[in-house]
């Protein structure tokens, strides 16, 4: 019987079924646990849930519910193009397949849950891609998907997907950078991409096409016998995937780009980019935070882009495993440092905002995402590289992670309890008690794992260590979670609703994101309102045309437009959001200013104050109290008849041809009709100047007027005007609407700066309005371009692969000669 050849290659064993699933099942699990307290019934609750998110998701539920997509939404500020808006993601296809069968609440608990299981199990792959063992790709899941960053990202879900997707992103990017080319891989990262886009975080997904690439170079420059051919082959690849998911793109990316251009983000001055970047640097603080959770007293409104947590254990796993690191993982851990540390330098910084992909996003520093991604990864595959540790490294190892768990754990942390003075002594006693117990255990570990060092097998030790380095991620990022008990009747703090549709009308506090800011083509001025700075210049204060918005650090204060309408929030000087215990409340510190009229609250919607039993009512007269849970109680306002709306003074004005003469402020809201008296038929802006004097009265425009059918986009009315003039339709002046008068159709013009104004003459009239979402229709076939593009590719015949020339071959060559 002849000897086995052994130089030929043995043909290496693929792990089995249960040795590839096990990890994944084990980081779900793990995920599952720290998910479960919104799987149960909590909600997450802090500012951008509360003041955009869930009002933004509860108008594309409703939407749906009438069998339409919420292009227009006449219940939200001044009436806005909710889904134009990117971060709402009302177009991603899970949500749009949930809303219609569960509560917001609920489906947005399980959104977070299924994407904490998908990014967790990406990064489960993306080590194993990089020859990692199912113990260490396990620990990179955990340690990713549970991070005080990822969690603290629950309350906005457009960055939960996004964060979702990134470790995929690595690992299709590596599969498209081979000499090969992979059909799979390209495809795969024009869906990613796509998803991501459609999920709303598009600075999120853009550093997830920065992380493909660094993955597929990597991979190339990796590759023995590449050549700048096939790099440049990698490029073209990575270029057109990621142009065939802008064209999947292309019915959100054309109204967002409209409504972009009408925000106040465009009109933001190089100075005030230039103070954000300065805001999101990476300082000593956040180096001494990555290790020390909370050490400066956070989570803050400023944590809440990225809690820097990562801790010791986790560096310490990182560090075995850089010597030997892949070459993409050292560019995702270096990358973002250099930019997180080059935009505390002045030059450096404007060089970084004029690169395109961080000039039109307001927090740079969201790029520690790929930060937390490198060592993530690395961390996994150095706990794969302590198997081949001597013991007593090991044991050593055990005593720094003992350390990090301490740490972690509060022993050297100075704030003791998130709102101590809103938490009874007794409470606070059992959580150090608790805490300082915690603490003795990770100790008695530490030191279990030192003395038995040399006893207890190294698997077990492996195991316990890769335990010490998931525990205090797991524990730091349970305590920035923002989930809360879900209060009901009534709820801690309603949303913003109309009565008695019970529909809700929109943003009225918080920080107001930039695209939610369109008051009309007209466009907001760039303004600074900084804190202290309370009075705005008065000659431009209240005039239309010089409408501006605060973008302060601390202070979120709508102006302009005086006496005519709120824009978009109520003019807080600062709107705090903190977790008071378990219990997730709005904290509005109007004590600053006290006190405010309960009327005014109750016309915008909200039906509810919440304060501390001991603190200062900022509503006059006190409203009664309906709720108490142990120091935190809830005021109900009374609900406000008729269709509550924005509205503005209604001016008329009776001018001669080429004159300008009296104006006249009738005051008051319009119940149940979103038709206001304005002035004659003008061109441009219809204002006037400042030394115009008001008189008492003046003639209405409009003696009679019916009000045949409000909807989403659709406004029907008929009016009869005792002169000549124009009828002010309390709607934002925005592109995409249709204006018909008697049947015919004719443009309508800008008026009070921000609404729609229809040039009327003397009699009865018809007049209808229509929202055609243009932009959207116009994507459309953009989307298709990209579907076709997509389906050429697959389906284009690969290349017929030369047959390498073996023995058969040469015979057969042999007998045909």
């Amino acid at each position: 019987m002849p000897a086995a050849d052994d130089s030929k290659p043995q043909p290496v064993a693929r792990p089995g079924w249960l040795a590839v699933a096990l990890p994944h099942l084990v980081t779900a699990v793990v995920v599952t646990g720290l998910h479960l307290p919104a799987l149960l019934g909590g909600v997450y609750f802090l500012d951008v849930y509360a003041t955009e998110v869930h009002p933004h998701l509860v108008e594309v539920q409703r939407a749906l519910d009438h069998g339409q997509l919420p292009w227009w939404s006449p219940g939200l500020q001044l009436g806005y193009p909710l889904a134009a808006n990117p971060q709402v993601g009302a177009l991603y296809p899970l949500h749009l397949a949930l809303l219609p069968w569960m509560d917001v609440h609920q489906m947005l608990a399980l959104s977070v849950w299924l994407h904490g299981v998908v990014g967790a199990c990406g990064m489960v792959a993306l080590v194993r891609r990089y020859g990692g063992g199912g113990v260490g790709a396990a620990v990179a899941g955990v340690v990713y998907s549970c991070s005080p960053f990822v969690v603290f990202y629950h309350q906005a879900i457009h960055g939960v997907v996004a964060l979702a997707l990134l470790p995929w992103c690595v690992v299709v990017g590596a599969a498209l950078g081979s000499p090969r080319f992979r059909k799979g891989a390209f495809a795969g990262l024009v869906v990613i991409l796509t998803l991501g886009f459609y999920a709303g975080h598009l600075q999120l997904m853009l550093y997830g096409a920065v992380a493909a690439a660094l993955a597929a170079v990597s991979e190339g420059l990796g590759a023995p016998g590449s050549t700048w051919r096939d790099h440049a082959r990698t490029l073209l690849r990575l270029g057109g995937a990621g142009a065939l998911s802008v064209l999947l793109y292309g019915p959100q990316l054309l109204p967002a780009i409209e409504l972009w251009s009408l925000s106040l983000r465009r009109a933001l001055s190089p100075d005030a980019m230039l103070a954000g970047l300065a805001t999101e640097s990476l300082g000593l603080d956040d180096a001494v935070e990555s290790i020390l959770p909370r050490f400066f007293g956070g989570p803050s409104l400023r944590d809440f882009w990225y809690p820097e947590f990562l801790g010791l254990p986790v560096l310490a796993a990182a560090a075995a495993a850089w010597r030997r690191r892949p070459r993409a993982l050292g560019f995702l851990v270096l990358l973002p440092l250099v930019v997180l540390v080059a935009v505390q330098v002045p030059g450096l910084s404007r060089v970084l905002l004029g690169i395109p992909g961080l000039s039109v996003f307001r927090a740079p520093g969201r790029v520690y995402c790929l930060l937390l991604l490198g060592v993530s990864a690395l961390a996994g595959l150095g706990v794969d590289r302590l198997w081949e540790r001597p013991r007593w490294s090991l044991g050593l190892l055990g005593v720094a992670l003992a350390l990090g768990v301490s740490i972690a754990l509060g022993l050297l942390d100075g704030v003791a309890f998130r709102d101590p003075e809103l938490t009874t002594a007794p409470a606070l006693l059992a959580t150090a008690l608790t805490n300082r117990a915690q603490d003795g255990v990770a100790l008695a570990l530490a030191a279990g794992l030192l003395l038995l060092s040399g006893v207890v097998p190294v698997r077990f030790r492996c195991v316990a260590v890769a335990a010490g380095v998931v525990w205090p991620v797991l524990y730091v990022g349970a305590r920035y979670s923002p989930t809360v008990d879900l209060v009901e009747p009534p709820p801690v703090v309603a949303f913003l609703r109309s009565a008695p549709t019970d529909r809700v009308l929109g943003v009225t506090a918080g920080n107001p994101n930039y695209l939610a800011t369109v008051p009309g083509p007209t466009g907001w001025q760039p303004g600074r309102l900084d804190s202290g700075a309370t009075n705005p210049d008065p000659r431009t204060f209240g005039r239309p045309e010089h409408a501006m918005y605060g973008v302060g650090p601390d202070s979120n204060v709508a102006f302009g437009l005086h006496g005519i309408h709120v824009q978009t929030s109520l003019p807080l000087k600062r709107v705090v959001t903190r977790l008071f215990g378990d219990l997730g409340v709005l904290d509005y510190p109007l004590k600053q200013d006290p006190p405010w009229d309960a009327s005014f609250l109750e016309h915008l919607g909200v039906t509810h104050v919440v304060t501390h039993r001991h603190g200062l009512m900022p509503v006059s007269p006190r409203p009664p109290a309906v709720w108490q849970r142990d120091n935190i109680v809830a005021h109900a306002l009374q609900r406000p008849k008729g269709r509550v709306r924005f509205y503005p003074a209604a001016l008329t004005r009776t001018v001669a041809p080429g004159d300008s003469t009296a104006l006249a402020r009738r005051e008051g809201p319009a119940p149940d009709l979103p038709l206001l008296v304005e002035a004659p038929r003008s061109k441009g802006l219809l204002t006037s100047p400042d030394d115009v004097p008001l008189p008492a009265n003046a003639p209405d425009l409009v003696r009679e007027a019916e009000l045949v059918r409000v909807g989403a986009g659709a406004i029907d009315a008929r009016i009869t005007a005792s002169t000549d003039g124009i009828v002010l339709v309390v709607e934002s002046a925005y592109p995409g609407w249709l204006l018909e008068v008697d049947g015919v159709r004719q443009d309508w013009v800008v008026a009070d700066g921000a609404f729609i104004g229809v040039p009327v003459t003397a009699g009865a009239h018809r007049i209808a309005l229509r929202f055609d979402p243009v932009r959207a229709r116009e994507g459309l076939w953009l989307l298709g371009a990209g579907v076709v593009g997509l389906l050429t590719v697959l389906l284009w015949p690969r290349p017929a692969q030369p047959r390498p020339l073996g023995d058969g071959g040469l015979r057969s060559q042999i007998g045909s000669g």
